[in-house]
């Protein structure tokens, strides 16, 4: 979220964000062999897709893992849609799909892009985790009025969007696998700030294995996040990875085969 490019809306009469329905529909990949057995739980992040991930997704289960890719409620449908969800209903839906990937595998290993991170820390806090890996995770966003949603949501209007020519993130970026809102319901805000906070009071309590990736330039989530993740956990084991390119979807962006090398490097590392 840029505040100096944001433009604020009522929620009538904006501009349909469009997806496509096969990339950015939830999905279950199934395993082969000895590691089909292990399950992995991919969590997308605030206002983005099950597409961002699913690159990254299909290299995990050509491995041989299982795969269930979640969609979040309120995404990928209207902003109208994402206004009325909450908080709740994010780890609802998470608790369930890891739940369901449970009853068909030894173990599960949450995956999470930006919010998706959150969610896996709070996860990964209160279950038992073969592992723990974080992407981008907003433990602390860029943007100076994020903190400040809680009381703005009352006196700005409840959508902030900003214009089409940001949404194109560069040459070296998989921009036909990025779909996601081109704005965010104000109120929707703070329920990521109380998750970021969630998540932070959590962090003493995940003791899996935890590998956190984050870019050095990322432009939503400040860098220190991960050394935040770093130093709050009890995992004996964990490992950071710092990428030098400028994204926030390190999933699609320059430094996207840096993140499925380590990603696949440390499942198969506690699995096998």
């Amino acid at each position: 979220m840029q505040a100096t490019v944001a433009q604020y809306a009522p929620l009538g009469g904006i501009a349909m964000d469009k997806f496509d329905d096969k990339l950015c529909a939830p999905y279950t990949l199934e395993g082969s062999g000895e590691r089909a057995r292990h399950g992995v739980l991919i969590i997308h992040g605030f206002g983005g897709s099950p597409a961002q991930l699913r690159l990254l997704a299909q290299s995990i289960n050509e491995l041989g893992y299982t795969v269930k890719g979640l969609l979040l409620p309120g995404h990928c449908t209207t902003l109208e849609d994402m206004a009325r969800v909450s908080w709740q209903d994010y780890i609802a839906a998470v608790r369930a799909g890891w739940d369901e990937l449970a009853a068909r595998c030894d173990d599960v290993s949450p995956i999470g892009l930006s919010m998706g991170g959150l969610l896996s820390l709070i996860m990964c806090a209160g279950r038992p985790a073969r592992a723990c890996i974080t992407l981008s995770a907003a433990i602390k966003p860029t943007n100076k009025l994020a903190p400040l949603s809680p009381v703005l949501k009352y006196v700005l209007p409840p959508v902030m969007r900003w214009p089409e020519r940001f949404m194109n993130r560069g040459e070296d970026f998989l921009n036909e696998y990025d779909y996601g809102y081109h704005g965010l319901p104000l109120r929707r805000v703070a329920d990521l700030m109380h998750l970021s906070r969630m998540a932070q009071d959590a962090l003493k309590d995940v003791r899996c294995p935890l590998l956190v990736i984050q870019s050095d330039f990322d432009p939503t989530v400040q860098p220190v996040s991960a050394e935040i993740i770093m130093r709050g956990t009890a995992s004996e084991r964990k490992k950071l990875v710092r990428l030098p390119h400028p994204a926030h979807i390190i999933t699609l962006g320059p430094d996207r085969k840096t993140v499925t090398d380590e990603t696949c490097a440390w499942l198969e590392s506690v699995t096998d």
